[in-house]
């Protein structure tokens, strides 16, 4: 994850049923908003959130906080409709709230990262800065290098060492660092959901080429993943630290470990493909699953600094779930048994949104409009997206009708001469081919 910032961890091992009774949600001791500091709008992506299982472990009682905020507020699906789900594209579409013709991420899969520059229009927490609005954003992609705002932004190399301008304002850095020495218990807490699946061995490096080995080879791939709780965990740290210690308007968090886990770990779920071994299904079978109620937690941790006025808003960039059985020639070449699904996950809630309302099919082009006008913007007209209208209360939305703007102009950028191959090392390319990124 490129923490090399960091001091050594310690693993604290306990199992699903010491934290679902002992622990709250997230783990460790649970924080309070700050009386009149509370953001407007706290928005968290979560890469790779699939509708159908979400959907499922909320009906199976798996996921309070969501099963709570889906009853509190509005939930639905968005169409991934921009003609590719590679991330750094979709989420740009998301947060400009306009296609990537436009925006200027076009690149396709393959590339080991976009450097902020490359976006050609101003992403949500430009327009709010430039409206005298307090932001910060934790870990998005394609956010390095860190654009200056009202506020902070953590890029998404905001924990590497030697990463000119991953942190804005740079002076943020060191009271970051001694926050996170000081919380290295609690942020392997947070994780503690996934110590029962990780490998108790080194890991193995070297395989016979043959079905068995190569299970095993692949297996090895998906206990190597495991690791992106870690990357989650300080995100979910990071956010608290700056929720509770600065004042902001909006704050959002990018979390990646659905997308990661249900690549790897889909394997493992029913139906169980024949060369995966009775053990293993049984041992992983839960996996992916546990990854989401340790996602159900630490949004339950954020939203303690969500007051009543706040809006809520969680969305996906895509859905990740298993779609056809490999065959063996797929698991000799490494194909990753999840494959994403051009449909996501949004939740909005909050004083203006209607209770328990199925929000009808939406784009990920709707969101940043939508959030735009709850925040009391206006929308632009170079916008390929729409207010969500019809969950807003109709009181509401009668005192405050849209109002438009032709388009917010195209931001500025700091030119940094930095290559990218110094910013994305060897263990990381191997993460991405693992999960079908890279070749």
């Amino acid at each position: 994850m490129g923490n090399d910032r960091l001091p050594k961890k310690i693993v604290f091992i306990a199992s699903l049923a010491t934290a679902l009774v002992a622990s709250p949600p997230g783990g460790g001791a649970m924080s309070a908003a700050i009386p009149g500091q509370q953001p407007s709008v706290i928005w968290i992506g979560l890469d790779g959130a699939d509708p159908d299982l979400l959907e499922q472990w909320v009906r199976e009682g798996f996921l309070p906080t969501f099963s709570r905020l889906m009853k509190e507020g509005s939930y639905g699906r968005t169409d991934v409709n921009i003609g590719t789900t590679f991330s750094p594209n979709v989420w740009t579409s998301i947060f400009t709230g306009q296609r990537p013709e436009k925006h200027g991420i076009l690149f396709p899969p393959g590339l080991k990262d976009i450097p902020s520059s490359q976006r050609k229009t101003k992403a949500i927490w430009n327009i709010l800065s430039e409206h005298d609005r307090r932001v910060a954003s934790v870990g998005h992609l394609v956010t390095w290098p860190a654009e200056p705002v009202r506020g902070t932004i953590l890029s998404r190399f905001y924990l590497k060492a030697g990463v000119p301008r991953s942190i804005y304002p740079d002076n943020l850095y060191q009271e970051l660092l001694a926050h996170w020495r000081s919380q290295q218990g609690a942020i392997q807490k947070m994780q503690d959901l996934m110590d029962p699946y990780r490998p108790s061995s080194p890991s193995q490096t070297e395989f016979p080429d043959d079905p068995r080995g190569n299970y095993l080879r692949e297996k090895q791939k998906d206990l190597n993943n495991l690791t992106v709780s870690e990357r989650d965990a300080y995100a979910l740290a990071t956010g608290l630290y700056l929720l509770e210690n600065r004042p902001f308007d909006f704050f959002t968090v990018y979390f990646v470990g659905c997308d990661y886990l249900g690549h790897r770990f889909a394997r493992y779920m029913p139906p169980v493909d024949d060369y995966v071994p009775t053990e293993d299904a049984t041992r992983y079978a839960h996996a992916l699953r546990d990854y989401y109620i340790m996602m159900d937690r630490f949004i339950e941790r954020l939203l303690s600094h969500a007051g009543e006025n706040t809006t809520v808003v969680i969305c996906s960039d895509h859905g990740t779930t298993k779609k056809e059985p490999l065959t063996p020639d797929d698991v000799r070449a490494g194909k990753p048994a999840g494959n994403h699904v051009d449909v996501g996950i949004v939740l909005f809630k909050g004083p203006a949104i209607k209770n328990g309302y199925p929000i009808p099919r939406s784009s990920i082009l709707d969101l940043t409009p939508t959030v735009l006008y709850l925040l009391g913007l206006p929308v632009a007209g170079d916008m390929d997206g729409r207010v969500l209208t019809d969950m807003i209360r109709p009181a509401y939305f009668e005192d405050h009708p849209v109002r438009r703007v032709d388009s917010f102009g195209p931001p500025t950028h700091i030119p940094l001469d930095f290559p990218l191959e110094k910013v994305v090392n060897p263990k990381e390319l191997d993460e991405l081919r693992s999960l079908g990124y890279l070749k």
